[in-house]
């Protein structure tokens, strides 16, 4: 293989590994090992575009077999409130996925935060401060 070939190859690996295989996003934190391959020896077997294909599938092949997860962003939430209100802001924060940890504390999905202050003021009858 000509180095010409071989970086095109290199090129179709980086760009397979920008383009994830659960949700078409960059992959990120990933590393790859190749430990072997063999080679047609044909030269018109193993030109840089079959490799680049090859490559590919191999690397979201291989990171789906890793048993990948998506994380979902979230806030650190701290609830200080009335005592009377607190009930009404617990009901809030688990209708909007969230989850506490203990009295005060817990945690809110970053997506549901966005309609999270609208929500907690309607429900108190006050104003929400982060």
């Amino acid at each position: 293989m000509t180095f010409r070939s071989s970086y095109i190859s290199y090129v179709w690996l980086q760009s397979s590994a920008r383009v994830g295989p659960l949700i078409h996003d960059p992959m990120r934190s990933v590393k790859f090992k190749i430990v072997g391959s063999t080679i047609a020896p044909d030269p018109v077997d193993r030109g840089a575009e079959q490799i680049a294909v090859i490559a590919r599938h191999v690397v979201h092949s291989s990171f789906l077999l890793a048993a990948p997860r998506l994380i979902e962003p979230v806030y650190h939430v701290e609830i200080k409130a009335p005592i009377d209100r607190v009930s009404a802001i617990r009901t809030l924060l688990i209708h909007s996925r969230g989850h506490f940890i203990d009295e005060i504390t817990g945690f809110l999905p970053v997506i549901e935060s966005f309609t999270f202050e609208r929500k907690l003021s309607f429900k108190t009858q006050s104003l929400f401060d982060h």
